[in-house]
């Protein structure tokens, strides 16, 4: 009678045991196939980067015109921030030369007051031209090959809140030296609608790469193996998870263009704390 109850105890164990088992079993299956997952679709965005550079907006054209041969300066016609027009007489000596302006501006300063007395070379007043502002930007050499004469930017001036579109006018064939570095001066026209002022902080936004109606998916859904490989998790045939290498193309730092392995709305996966990435090179596939 004892050995039938051993016996019975030992078999109900091992019942116990294989449940137990089979229990583990089922729920590392259930972990294995289904993994906590956001999702995300497949979209078409355009997506574009830009090279970014810091400048001010200054005149087009300005000129300080200064004395020509000793005079006393007896009678001055207009005011610093006076509009005028080319030719337009600025001063009078007391010999009677007349001293005009070089451009139509604005006079921006006036160096001297009536009755002094000028020598040659002394400066008298300088004219701006405030009608065609300029945004001046410093490219290092490591950047200059991508700026093209002509080609469209964008100009954000921060104090005003307001961007422009802007042409590349002129970039500089000589260098500053700044430490080991060269910086070109590059000169950006945009339009005056009354808002621009002179010396106004910008920033000038530089196409650099993009590409246009193109099936992107966030940054943060794709994964790198360890040859540093990109690929992502997706729903297979038979809705089992798997992982697919792909193809990126242009990122703006929060969406990446796919060149090849995923199609406009397919369905990506994206694993939740971090799931390991042991599941998904078990049921690897490629394209």
């Amino acid at each position: 009678m004892k050995k039938k109850k051993k016996k019975w105890i030992r078999r109900s164990i091992i019942i116990g045991v294989v449940v137990i088992a089979a229990a583990a079993a089922v729920m590392s299956l259930a972990n294995t196939r289904a993994p906590d997952y956001t999702t995300e679709v497949v979209r078409a965005r355009d997506i574009e980067t830009f090279y970014s550079f810091s400048g001010n907006i200054a005149p087009d054209k300005f000129e300080i015109v200064a004395a020509s041969v000793s005079a006393k300066i007896n009678r001055i016609y207009y005011e610093e921030n006076d509009t005028i027009l080319k030719d337009s007489n600025i001063m009078r000596s007391q010999a009677g030369q007349l001293f005009e302006a070089p451009i139509n501006g604005t006079i921006t300063d006036i160096y001297i007051e009536a009755d002094d007395s000028v020598k040659p070379g002394d400066p008298l007043f300088r004219v701006a031209s405030y009608d065609k502002p300029i945004v001046i930007i410093s490219i290092d050499e490591y950047d200059i090959g991508s700026i093209t004469i002509g080609e469209q930017v964008t100009v954000y001036i921060q104090a005003m809140d307001r961007t422009y579109t802007g042409v590349i006018d002129k970039v500089d064939k000589e260098a500053t030296i700044t430490g080991n570095v060269a910086y070109y001066s590059a000169k950006i026209a945009i339009e005056q609608d009354g808002y621009v002022r002179m010396g106004m902080t910008c920033e000038v936004a530089v196409p650099k790469q993009s590409a246009l109606n193109a099936a992107t998916i966030s940054l943060s859904s794709v994964k790198f193996d360890e040859d540093n490989k990109p690929f992502i998790y997706t729903y297979n045939g038979n809705q089992e998870v798997v992982a697919e290498y792909i193809t990126l193309g242009v990122n703006n730092g929060t969406y990446t263009e796919v060149l090849e392995g995923l199609k406009l709305g397919e369905t990506v996966l994206i694993p939740k704390n971090n799931a390991p990435m042991f599941m998904a090179f078990q049921n690897m596939r490629f394209r």
